[in-house]
């Protein structure tokens, strides 16, 4: 997170830059930005591939960076013809800002369901509650609902089954089969 407001705060520092060593210290943090940046995605990323789709996976997140990376010359292009570097840089600013915050979003929903034990017993009672809203009912969509939440145990165990994180898998996969059941 704090790599990525270091990149975020980038296009702000371009408005200021009057000289080329201006634009050598701002590359300069953007550099230590990426550091603190890139790796951890990364890391998160490899942890959540899909065994025997690690190729796809990778080729799709390439992917996207290239043609996001295009897309957003392109349209930063455009914009600078018409209405000048200050509108591109502050509106990028405002744009890594935003992507900033929604990483703190993130990081907090994942910080609170660390353990997976809490997660899965949070799973199971959720559908309890569902099972029993839909108990006399004959919609498809309220039972189609109910199998939906069952695959994130399914991904919680097969993570376990893979030996993903397996020091938080103690005990989850019974508690994952018990669900299931």
């Amino acid at each position: 997170i704090f790599g990525t407001f270091l990149i975020a705060m980038v296009p702000f520092a371009y408005i200021f830059a009057s000289t080329a060593n201006h634009i050598y210290i701002i590359q300069a943090i953007y550099g230590i930005g990426a550091a603190f940046t890139i790796p951890p995605w990364y890391a998160i990323f490899s942890r959540h591939l899909d065994k025997m789709q690690e190729n796809v996976e990778w080729s799709m997140d390439s992917i996207a960076i290239g043609v996001g990376a295009a897309a957003a010359a392109a349209v930063g292009g455009i914009l600078a013809n018409k209405f000048g570097f200050q509108f591109v840089f502050i509106t990028g600013g405002i744009l890594a800002v935003f992507g900033g915050v929604q990483q703190l979003r993130i990081f907090k929903d994942l910080k609170g369901k660390d353990n997976l034990i809490e997660r899965l017993e949070c799973q199971k009672n959720e559908i309890a509650e569902a099972e029993e809203a839909c108990e006399d009912s004959d919609d498809k969509t309220c039972k189609a609902k109910i199998k939906s939440m069952f695959k994130p145990i399914k991904t919680y165990l097969a993570s376990c089954t893979r030996n993903i994180q397996a020091e938080r898998c103690e005990g989850a996969d019974d508690l994952a089969a018990e669900v299931l059941s």
